[in-house]
């Protein structure tokens, strides 16, 4: 009779330290899965001023320190968009002049643009992997639409850096037809002029879609 009682106790026992091992077992996943999701939470939050940061030193064609220090424009800027104004009227020497001052100045605008347009989709991938780690604790798609906005952003940025670009292409080959001259140069010329004009129209597209669509994002 005092075996069985004692068996029974035991069994009891080893029970209640079972319930309260799973018990403590719970409450720490519980606690860690919520310590987890608030510091994903606040990563989102980080990335999105982030991403809004860059943006906007993006849409106004600037640069933040660290591509500052990548790209640095050339000494010489305030001559070359100097020239670039003249450039119909300009002599022989002159467009030798600013055919030099092209190599250094001409594509700086095109590079910088391009290269926070990189920094943009690298910060991009780490809120949408923040994002997804979100959704798994909440099984909830909270941060969808946010993150759907700055992927049209940064699409959209892409797609004014590639008309820069493209741009900066024309322009070089601009001036060196006014450099060979010639008969057949007038007809290339006149189509570059329209197709430049033509990029510029989208240009202003684009920043007037980005503006609009940043007032919903940021």
């Amino acid at each position: 009779m005092n075996s069985l009682i004692k068996t029974h106790l035991l069994v009891c026992s080893n029970a209640l330290f079972l319930a309260a091992v799973f018990a403590f077992s719970a409450w720490y996943v519980n606690r860690t899965e919520i310590s987890v999701k608030n510091v994903v939470t606040q990563n989102i939050q980080e990335q999105k001023e982030t991403l809004s940061n860059l943006l906007e030193i993006t849409d106004r064609n600037g640069a933040d320190p660290l591509t500052e220090n990548i790209i640095q424009d050339c000494k010489r800027r305030s001559e070359f968009e100097l020239y670039l104004d003249k450039l119909g009227s300009l002599s022989r020497k002159d467009l030798i002049t600013t055919q030099q001052l092209f190599e250094s100045c001409g594509d700086f605008y095109a590079m910088r643009k391009a290269l926070m347009v990189s920094r943009l989709e690298r910060e991009y991938e780490i809120l949408k992997d923040n994002v997804t780690l979100q959704s798994l604790f909440s099984h909830a798609d909270t941060f969808g639409d946010m993150t759907s906005r700055f992927g049209k952003l940064i699409e959209l940025e892409k797609n004014r850096s590639s008309l820069l670009s493209d741009q900066t292409n024309i322009q070089a080959e601009i001036i060196s037809l006014l450099f060979d001259g010639g008969t057949s140069a007038h007809s290339r010329l006149a189509s570059l002029l329209k197709e430049a004009q033509e990029i510029s129209q989208l240009l202003n597209v684009l920043g007037t879609q980005i503006d609009e669509l940043r007032v919903l994002t940021i």
